[in-house]
This record gives C-alpha cells, structure tokens and sequence, in this order.
C-alpha cells in the first residue's frame, strides 16, 4: 500500500513545482501503483481503476500532462518495459516489499 507523507504532500519543494491538476490527482495515481511504487502508464487503465467513479473523468492529453509533471519535477522516473510504458514513483525503499 502506498504511504504518503502529508508534509510533503503539503508543503513539499517538488510539489510545489506541479500545476493544481497534478497535485489533486496525484494521491490517486500514487496510490494506483502497484505494490512495487509501479504505475503502468495506460490511459485506459488507470481511468479504469482510479476514475471510475468520477462524473469527469480525465483526458488522455491531461492525464499524461500530468505525468510529465510527475517526470520534470523528479516524482516519477518513466521506463518502457516490452512496449509498454511504466512510471516508478520515488518511494523510500523500506516501504517497498523485499
């Protein structure tokens, strides 16, 4: 389970470098990921998962705005994996499973 920590949250530097958008959404995406701190970069799937509820739901060119954001302001490290797109979140490694 993803763990996040309020007061960087709040008032973090790397926050603080993100759109009001992304930093609404990011609680859900982070805690989206998978046990790992892994988040499969798939439009469909995560408006699947995490915005399935929601009457708005986000576009693909917001949502990967976002995660661009998530990128520049070193919150995400983005890879591809046999065609498809990941984003590990910078995670402290004791809250990663061994």
């Amino acid at each position: 389970m993803a763990v996040i920590d309020a007061e960087g949250l709040f008032a973090g530097n790397r926050m603080g470098l993100l759109t009001d958008g992304a930093r609404l959404h990011f609680p859900w995406l982070l805690v989206a990921s998978n046990g790992f701190g892994r988040l499969e970069i798939n439009h469909n799937g995560i408006v699947a998962r995490v915005y399935q509820a929601f009457r708005s739901k986000p576009t693909q060119v917001e949502l990967l705005g976002w995660v661009q954001e998530y990128h520049a302001a070193g919150l995400l490290f983005l890879y591809e994996c046999g065609g498809q797109y990941w984003g590990q979140w910078d995670t402290r490694p004791e809250l990663l499973p061994r």
